[in-house]
């Protein structure tokens, strides 16, 4: 028979390899995920239809008989940002305080306008861009958050600047 703690050492050093290995591809997978996006990334900078992107994922932390499921949101350009008031820095916004400030809501040509001078885009892209969004930078954002997470693109100087970071969802 045979001694019980050698085999339990054993499948412990088997089981700490394996993790250390996921670890690795995980973060190789990251970094090839984010090769794979930069031409995209370049390319949506270019077509002038977009200017920003928040990608949200959250899980409520009680529970009121409703289950505590994981969702996400992907929010694209001034006018959704601005109606789900992301542009907070705390929320993944990052973008020009000034520009909020000035924005008025029911007032799409003048909001049009004011994005202009600062650089950015109100309007939601078409759907084959929102839709190539969606497959490419929400996909990618939620296989590598978790929850409570916001991942955000913003064009400056014609690029974008990318952050991200964990955000209170208020629950």
């Amino acid at each position: 028979m045979p001694d019980v703690n050698s085999v339990v050492a054993d499948s412990l050093a088997s089981i700490l390899a394996i993790n250390t290995k996921i670890e690795r591809l995980n973060e190789e997978a990251k970094t090839e995920r984010q090769k794979a996006l930069a031409p995209f990334l370049e390319a949506l900078a270019k077509s002038g239809e977009v200017s920003a992107i928040i990608v949200r994922g959250y899980t409520p932390g009680f529970n009121d008989g409703e289950p505590c499921e994981h969702s996400a949101d992907v929010f694209v350009n001034i006018e959704e940002i601005y109606g789900e008031d992301l542009q907070d820095t705390d929320a993944g916004g990052n973008l020009p305080e000034e520009l909020f400030e000035e924005l008025s809501y029911g007032s799409a040509d003048a909001n049009r306008e004011l994005c202009t001078k600062f650089g950015h885009v109100y309007d939601k892209p078409s759907a084959e861009i929102m839709n190539a969004i969606r497959t490419l930078i929400f996909a990618t954002a939620e296989e590598e958050n978790s929850t409570n997470y916001f991942l955000s693109y913003v064009l400056k100087d014609g690029k974008f600047e990318i952050a991200s970071g964990e955000y209170d969802c208020g629950y």
